[in-house]
This record gives structure tokens, sequence and C-alpha cells, in this order.
């Protein structure tokens, strides 16, 4: 199956990893809680993530069995756009992305790109993470699944040719290339996020009002002991700065300003 967070190869000091946030207030908001919000299937930015798709209907032993006279290519059609709406996901998983901080550090363009894509150019705020096996609290480290990601573009198919009836559907969607095809696979202009994704069934993520939405969501919460450092844009709010430092000195964790020639000062 999936590498589960519990079982991961971990490096015995663990990975360095970057998360980006568009604003200081949500900065805060991660601070107070020890909470990273779960992304939602729906919302991913490469089309081809989390994608799957159904070919060779026309040679489904299932579908022949149960009718004839079908227009096998249409219902091909309708199914895959049906699939294609990664909505239908939102309602069974959630994942939260980090990236590779030692791979960042050394490719300024992709430095500068979460800067201003992820950090609402130089607005936000960068965690750096160590992510182990005791990163998460909720949902546990043996609940989550972990992994980087590949930048092959990998689609993950139901080839139907196959399917003899339901349980074949059940076996082929639990098997390890099927998911991590489906999860942990996107196109190759998006290699420069050096991306580790953590994921897990909503159900095993907190449920908790969030002040930001001010609607129920599902975070994914972790060990506070996790965060040493934090950066902020140079474009941010000074009053906000301002009570970020004094959120971080509490803790003892450095505050860092990154600059638009990514060069970084000291708070």
């Amino acid at each position: 199956m999936l590498d589960k967070l519990s079982t991961y190869a971990f490096p015995s000091k663990g990975i360095a990893c970057y998360y980006h946030t568009a604003s200081v207030r949500n900065a805060l908001d991660i601070l107070e809680f020890n909470h990273l919000f779960g992304s939602l299937p729906s919302k991913v930015n490469d089309p081809d993530d989390l994608k799957i798709s159904i070919v060779n209907l026309d040679k489904s032993p299932l579908l022949l069995s149960r009718a004839s006279g079908l227009d096998s290519k249409a219902i091909q059609k309708r199914i895959n756009a049906v699939l294609a709406d990664k909505a239908i996901m939102d309602r069974t998983y959630r994942f939260v992305c980090l990236a590779d901080a030692d791979k960042v550090d050394a490719d300024s363009q992709s430095e500068l790109r979460f800067w201003n894509d992820y950090a609402n150019h130089f607005k936000g705020v960068r965690f750096k993470f160590i992510v182990d096996k005791e990163f998460l609290l909720t949902p546990l480290s043996n609940d989550a699944f972990v992994g980087m990601m590949d930048y092959t573009g990998r689609t993950a198919t139901i080839d139907a040719a196959n399917l003899k009836d339901m349980s074949d559907i059940k076996q082929l969607i639990a098997q390890n290339q099927f998911l991590k095809d489906l999860c942990y696979s996107k196109s190759d202009e998006w290699k420069s996020e050096y991306e580790l994704r953590i994921g897990s069934t909503y159900l095993r993520l907190k449920l908790e009002m969030s002040k930001i939405t001010s609607k129920e969501e599902r975070f994914f919460c972790f060990s506070p002991e996790s965060i040493i450092e934090v950066s902020v844009g140079y474009d941010a709010d000074k009053i906000d700065i301002g009570k970020l430092l004094s959120m971080l000195q509490v803790r003892n964790i450095p505050l860092r300003v990154a600059m638009l020639n990514l060069q970084y000062g000291t708070l």
C-alpha cells in the first residue's frame, strides 16, 4: 500500500519542509491552533492531479453482461466527464502540500515562485517544519499517507476490459500503483515545487470552526515542536508582522524577513 507516515523511510533527522500561506493572518491562525488546512481535491492547480479516467468500456465484460445495444463510447465519455469533477473526492480525501526545503533553497526560481504564487507576492509567510513520523497529532501517523510527488503526469486509469464484476473495481482502486498514480503524480510543469504530500481520509482530520472562513473545516494538526523557523515577506503589513513576532518569541522560534532579492534578515 501507500507509505504511511508511521512507516515512511525518513532520514534520521526527518525532512525539512516549507509550507507557504498567503497572509500573516493565516499564519497567526496556524500558530494558535497548530493546524494546517486540509486542501480539497477540487481545488488542485494541476488538472492532471487526482485525475481518474476509464478506458475500453466497449470491451467490458461487466457492461456486455448487463445490456446490449448500448453506446459504450458515449457512456464512457459521460463517465469520464463525471470522474473529471474532482469535487466527488472532496467527501473522501484531504491533503496538505509541503516542499522539500533543501531542494527549494538550491533553486532560486522555485523559491521565488513560492513567495509570489503561494505567499501572495511577499505579503505572506513561510513556515519551516521538520517532517518525520511524529509530525502529525491528528490524524494519527498510521492514518496518514505520505510521499514525494512524481512529475510524470500519470493518470489513475481504470481499464474496463479487465472488469468482470463490481469486486474487480474495488480491488483495482485499492492497488498501490493506482493510488500512487491518483494521489502522487503531477505533470512536469510543477516539478520545481519539490512537493511532499500528506493525505488522509477526511473523517480522520480534525473538524473545527475556522476563524478564517467562519465555517467548519477539516485540519491536519501538527506537533508544535516541528516548527523550526518562520519567514515573513517584506511586503506584509507591519502591524501584523509585530503580532507574528510576539507570538513566535513566546515559542522561541526565530522570525526572518524575506526580501525581493531572496536575501533574509532576522527580526
